[in-house]
């Protein structure tokens, strides 16, 4: 199973603010292939194009993964670091190809954004993010997770982003070769609301209980509206999630 959810912020509502975040989930009719990706255009006012920044970071993102999993069925060890440069390499090239496509005499800057994204094949999952937001992964033993490394820059109101020179370097990433339950993308607004550690894991706990007990379809209409609630009460930013949710363990 596979569901994204995007709502605007509060504090955008009350502006009259576009919601800057992007989400979007795709699997093959096997399911054998999953993906997920999560963009947070930035708030600042000097990234004015940051909404359409993230909409592309999460299109290419998943055009190059697709791609990707196509042509690579599995991964040796020792290889990883190269692999990821070139998915990363390939992303970066994608999404500055479309904002020159776009961007007429606005700075690129304009379109910065944060992603995460997600690739799950049947023999290896890889995550990879720039910028702030959290990746977070359940093991079958029900141990949660967020293998991909921390950046100590994405801190208060900075964050590395997709429209930095050094974006290829910014890139963090995590491979692995044991399918997890389920593994969850989430913008900053999220984290800005449940911090990192057990409220965090149990507002994720919370929607893999509903996706389980009664369904995509139910989790599809109930997460914008708790995800709207806890904007409100909480961060006021806007908020993305997408889960990848494996029920059974692939063979």
């Amino acid at each position: 199973m596979i569901f994204n959810s995007t709502v605007i912020g509060a504090s955008h509502k009350e502006i009259g603010k576009e919601c800057q975040d992007y989400s979007i989930t795709w699997k093959n009719r096997s399911g054998s292939i999953k993906i997920a990706a999560v963009s947070d255009g930035h708030g600042g006012e000097a990234y004015y194009n940051s909404a359409l920044g993230s909409h592309i970071a999460c299109k290419v993102a998943v055009e190059t993964l697709k791609e990707f999993a196509a042509s690579v069925s599995s991964i040796k060890s020792g290889v990883e670091e190269s692999i990821v440069k070139t998915i990363c390499g390939s992303i970066i090239a994608r999404w500055n190809d479309e904002v020159d496509d776009l961007r007429g005499s606005n700075s690129v800057k304009t379109f910065g954004c944060t992603l995460i994204a997600y690739l799950q094949t049947k023999k290896y999952w890889i995550g990879i993010q720039i910028g702030d937001g959290k990746f977070v992964t359940l093991s079958r033993r029900g141990q949660w997770s967020q293998p991909i490394p921390w950046d100590d820059r994405c801190i208060l109101n900075y964050t590395t982003s997709m429209c930095d020179e050094s974006a290829l370097d910014e890139f963090r990433c995590a491979i692995g070769f044991t399918e997890p339950k389920a593994v969850f993308l989430s913008s900053d607004g999220i984290d800005s609301t449940f911090d990192d550690g057990e409220l965090l894991y149990n507002f994720l706990r919370c929607i893999l209980d509903t996706a389980c007990k009664e369904g995509r379809e139910k989790i599809c209409v109930d997460l914008p509206v708790a995800l709207t609630h806890f904007s409100e009460v909480g961060s006021k930013d806007d908020m993305s999630i997408a889960m990848v949710l494996n029920k059974r363990k692939s063979k």
